[in-house]
């Protein structure tokens, strides 16, 4: 097995990115270096594991541990229908729209009588070309954007004036720090 894992590394040798071989360590505290400095190089993340965990597809046995930061985000359409959104449309702080992952069932069920009241809506097209339906109401949320330009963007929680809801379902109180 270890002719065979050598066979394939040199062979990855010759592609470059987005086929290469990428370095592992068991050193926390360089993993921990390694999360903090390769952002300059656009790397969005890390990958943790247990040692003893092979890869299995599907299976969510590794951690991807991304670089992001939390930022309010202007609400400009949806996907799915209004009365089952899946993601949202959002005009980031640098201009991007980007789709948000898939909503859980809770933020889902907060949005959804804010979609139903907006009626009809027209289709339109993220920055990287993917359709949504336009939502002509204002609303912001709040989203863990990723640093990198092909970052995930996670809707965090919902800002209205019924309150605002956290991913987990949990009422969300302002703090000074939101403020």
């Amino acid at each position: 097995m270890a002719d065979d894992l050598r066979q394939f590394l040199e062979l990855l040798e010759g592609f470059g990115p987005p086929l290469q071989a990428v370095p592992a360590i068991d050193d926390i505290d360089v993993a921990r270096t390694w999360f903090e400095v390769l952002p300059a190089q656009v790397i969005e993340g890390i990958v943790a594991q247990r040692a003893s965990s092979p890869y299995r597809p599907g299976r969510a046995s590794w951690r991807k541990i991304r670089h992001s930061e939390t930022v309010d985000a202007g609400v400009v359409g949806y996907t799915g229908s209004p009365a089952r959104p899946k993601q949202l449309a959002v005009r980031l702080p640098d201009g991007r729209t980007v789709l948000t992952q898939t909503l859980t069932a809770v933020l889902a069920a907060q949005i959804t009588p804010c979609l139903a009241a907006a009626g009809p809506s027209r289709r339109a097209r993220t920055t990287a070309g993917e359709s949504y339906a336009v939502l002509a109401r204002d609303m912001v949320v709040e989203v863990a954007a990723g640093t990198t330009w092909h970052a995930v963007v996670t809707l965090m929680r919902v800002r209205s004036a019924s309150g605002a809801v956290r991913a987990g379902g949990r009422p969300y109180r302002a703090t000074r720090t939101d403020l």
